[in-house]
């Protein structure tokens, strides 16, 4: 019987805005959903008798300290939460939402320079505070060959920001990955979309996209895999994605699975049922497909590819 990986990721994003996202300045949504998401994975293990680890993107950021005069603040706020997480063998990574701001509005850094001396502090803290960080996530997939030769010199053992196949370019957001494979791979030192084998010390995980096609869309358009999504959202590509590979990488944010808190209820359940729903799914395809279903971790990935 072949094997099927799948690893659960979740993001500690600030509260979604119907306008500018990068001006969401509180996270509600974390004192709302953190314990009730913990307790819904609980009971999930229960009714599966299996054990579900979650590996989360933590936010540590510039725009965190200027809110909350900490770049750890979610840590630090919720540091109980998180030494539990880590007491069940989940895992916590950094995620960094990287802004500018200017004349009282937060936008993309104008260019690379800006955006790795900002990165650079916040590494620079965290390096001298916590020693086991090992992946990474840029907020919005934000990317280019400075940043990745950056984050490669910081001594991580990876990336997880790659969106495959996806390109955006336009007033909400900027990132190119449209030339990525979806699957784990090593960047090229010329090319961060392009992958070369020789240099296998700092790996890209992508959130893995799969096929999808919701309401109001026209036609089917490649999403990351989003456990929060409507089963009928993601069925169908699931199925195909998950027939043709060993290892999917979900990412989720706490408010998606809280009506209360989401903007798009086509594509969004709003209610952690929805987290059990799409996860016997994958249970389900990868029995009818003869596959045997493995939970693992981000550091489970790197363990398996990195000078392996």
């Amino acid at each position: 019987m072949n094997e099927f990986n799948l690893c659960v990721t979740l993001d500690t994003d600030a509260d979604p805005v119907f306008e500018n996202h990068k001006n969401s300045t509180t996270f509600k949504n974390l004192e709302y959903n953190l314990e009730n998401l913990s307790k819904k994975i609980n009971q999930i293990e229960k009714n599966l008798h299996c054990n579900i680890p979650v590996s989360w993107f933590v936010r540590i950021d510039n725009q965190v300290k200027h809110l909350y005069g900490e770049y750890d603040w979610i840590l630090n706020r919720y540091s109980k939460f998180w030494d539990n997480q880590l007491s069940k063998k989940n895992e916590i990574h950094w995620h960094a939402h990287i802004y500018q701001k200017i004349n009282n509005q937060w936008f993309f850094p104008e260019n690379d320079n800006i955006f790795i001396e900002n990165i650079s502090e916040v590494y620079n803290y965290i390096k001298t505070h916590y020693k086991d960080f090992n992946c990474i996530r840029i907020g919005e997939a934000c990317m280019s060959n400075n940043i990745m030769h950056f984050l490669k010199s910081t001594g991580l053992k990876g990336d997880s920001s790659c969106i495959p196949g996806r390109k955006r370019d336009d007033k909400e957001k900027f990132f190119d990955w449209s030339n990525s494979p979806n699957r784990p791979y090593f960047p090229s030192k010329s090319n961060y979309q392009i992958e070369d084998k020789e240099n296998n010390k700092f790996l890209e995980i992508p959130m893995n996209t799969i096929k999808t096609k919701c309401s109001y869309d026209k036609s089917y358009l490649l999403r990351y895999a989003n456990l929060a999504f409507r089963n009928k959202v993601i069925s169908e590509g699931l199925r195909e994605y998950i027939k043709k590979n060993d290892t999917l990488v979900t990412i989720s944010h706490p408010y998606e699975f809280a009506d209360k808190f989401i903007t798009n209820n086509s594509l969004f359940y709003g209610d952690l049922n929805i987290l059990e729903i799409n996860i016997n799914n994958i249970i389900k395809i990868c029995k009818d497909l003869n596959k045997k279903i493995n939970f693992i971790t981000i550091n489970d990935i790197i363990k398996k590819f990195v000078n392996a």
